[in-house]
């Protein structure tokens, strides 16, 4: 992580202790449901996904996750329908999650639901606007067909442009589009092109990184560019969006003012959220989850979560809120999050000095160095 900068003291004030008191606690207002159907899986992807020949009946699984949310009586805040490819679930199984979710919603609700431009079609996009969803973010990935094709994804560059379609004749307030860089072959200047003629409100962009139990990773396969190439293309992205007009409130992702993320931001800020699904992840009552990751079983047995303790809460925490490339306000950190902060007060302190992250009285924000450097500062607090 490189030599030491000047030396810069930070402390912790007595405003700043008044500060750790514990609110009462209060149920998540935000929810997640994962859809781990995929037609196939893509050779990079390490999330929890099954494909068609291990499916179990769309409607048991439908019925298992309208199971779980009766058990919740929350009006929700943000709801996140990921995946997996929620536009692969059958429609009619589709529509009776969209209904009992519908009904616990109210008028300032942010409700996303993630879309394959293959499997976006027009009764689907009728189907999520007549239900109230007012956010898609949409899989492009690149804009090339040489890309798509290497990368193991079944729709094509005329499929990108179907759905952009599709979701302005509908009216979607919100379109985000997610994509792909640091692929060897790719062109990254086209795709980046191509994105701004859509006039997306948000943009995601994820470095290709072959990790975990990815199809790639069990090959030894990587076919990701050299780490200064990768750099240079995420620098060209981030000058290109400025100039456009987005804003880079996070690690990944860009925005027009009003367009932010709110529930991926609520999980930035160590907010609680509701996971419901196979395999989907939560955190409740300071407890963070994972539901099994088998459908059979989630149908059968429930979601039967697997509880993670942790090796540091410290490095949860700043693993979290260092993606928010504005920093966040130590009042807005919850208050175990914030104690186990300032159990690590010195080497905050000498992360400061080094110049990977900013933090004073009120407020903590990483660096232009330290977004770089994320993850090797997250290891130091393990």
């Amino acid at each position: 992580m490189g030599n030491a900068a000047p030396s810069v003291l930070f402390i912790f004030t007595t405003s700043f202790d008044r500060r750790l008191s514990e609110s009462p606690p209060r149920s998540p207002r935000h929810l997640y449901l994962h859809f781990p159907y995929c037609a196939s899986r893509c050779p990079y992807c390490d999330f929890f996904t099954e494909t068609p020949s291990r499916h179990p009946p769309a409607s048991a699984y439908a019925e298992a996750l309208l199971r779980d949310l009766s058990r919740h009586q929350t009006s929700w805040d943000t709801v996140y329908f990921g995946g997996g490819t929620p536009s692969e679930f059958p429609l009619t199984e589709l529509e009776r999650i969209l209904q009992a979710v519908a009904e616990k919603i109210h008028s300032k609700t942010e409700w996303t639901v993630e879309v394959n431009p293959g499997t976006f079609t027009f009764d689907t996009a009728r189907l999520l606007r007549q239900y109230g969803v007012n956010r898609l973010s949409i899989g492009f990935q690149s804009t090339q067909d040489s890309i798509l094709k290497f990368l193991g994804r079944r729709h094509t560059a005329a499929d990108n442009r179907k759905a952009i379609r599709l979701a302005r004749h509908f009216e979607f307030p919100s379109l985000s589009g997610d994509l792909i860089y640091a692929v060897r072959s790719e062109e990254i200047e086209k795709s980046l092109g191509e994105f701004l003629s859509w006039n997306l409100d948000h943009i995601s962009t994820y470095e290709l990184t072959i990790e975990g139990s990815s199809i790639w990773a069990r090959k030894c396969f990587d076919p990701s560019d050299e780490e200064e190439r990768a750099l240079e293309k995420m620098n060209l992205i981030e000058k290109t969006l400025a100039i456009a007009g987005y804003h880079h409130y996070e690690v990944s992702n860009f925005s027009r003012p009003g367009h932010e993320c709110r529930h991926n931001i609520n999980v930035w800020k160590c907010g609680e959220y509701v996971g419901i699904g196979a395999g989907a992840a939560g955190y409740e009552g300071g407890r963070r989850y994972r539901n099994i990751a088998s459908v059979k079983e989630f149908i059968s047995r429930g979601p039967l979560p697997s509880y993670d303790m942790g090796d540091s809460l410290a490095a949860e925490t700043i693993s979290l809120v260092l993606r928010l490339v504005h920093g966040i306000s130590w009042s807005d950190i919850p208050f175990r999050n914030r104690q186990a902060l300032e159990e690590k007060r010195s080497l905050l302190e000498e992360i400061a000095a080094e110049g990977y992250i900013t933090l004073d009285e009120t407020r903590l924000a990483p660096t232009r160095r330290g977004i770089l450097f994320l993850n090797e500062i997250v290891l130091r607090f393990l």
